[in-house]
């Protein structure tokens, strides 16, 4: 265990006897509960206790009170996103999407694709190929003929 370099300030020594007195074994209940090892971790102290009774080991993990707000945070916000996603209705059908109304005539000299596509549309081509109605799009590999 590493050595202390500096002294304990008023309040540490208060906690820290506070803290001492509650220190029983969780096993046998004995008051011989003692600190084995010590190890700074991410946002805290890894602690190992050992009782000098039963030989029941222990393993505590203490966080800063910064570390111990964030984490009451994220822990509300994440049931918040559990309960809206629990929320939700599962199994229920799909929307039913709108049939795809065709254009009797399109805006466009006869011969072109276009005008026999199924996917042209009053608005333009639905896959939006901004080719449809012009020359260019004579070799359209999407293109389903009106049946």
């Amino acid at each position: 265990m590493a050595a202390q370099l500096s002294k304990h300030k008023p309040t540490q020594l208060i906690n820290l006897h506070a803290y001492n007195n509650n220190k029983t074994c969780p096993s046998c209940n004995e008051a011989v509960f003692k600190v084995e090892e010590s190890r700074k971790v991410f946002d805290g102290v890894r602690r190992r206790y050992k009782c000098g009774a039963c030989g029941f080991k222990e393993t505590r993990y203490e966080i800063s009170s910064d570390a111990y707000e964030e984490l009451r945070t994220l822990r509300s916000k994440f049931a918040a996103i559990q309960q809206a996603i629990s929320d939700l209705p599962y199994g229920s059908p799909e929307p039913v999407k709108a049939p795809v109304e065709l254009k009797e005539t399109v805006d466009a000299p006869d011969g072109f694709q276009c005008t026999n596509c199924v996917h042209m549309t009053p608005r333009g081509c639905s896959f939006e190929i901004p080719e449809a109605n012009t020359e260019d799009a004579l070799g359209c590999v999407l293109f389903e003929e009106i049946v």
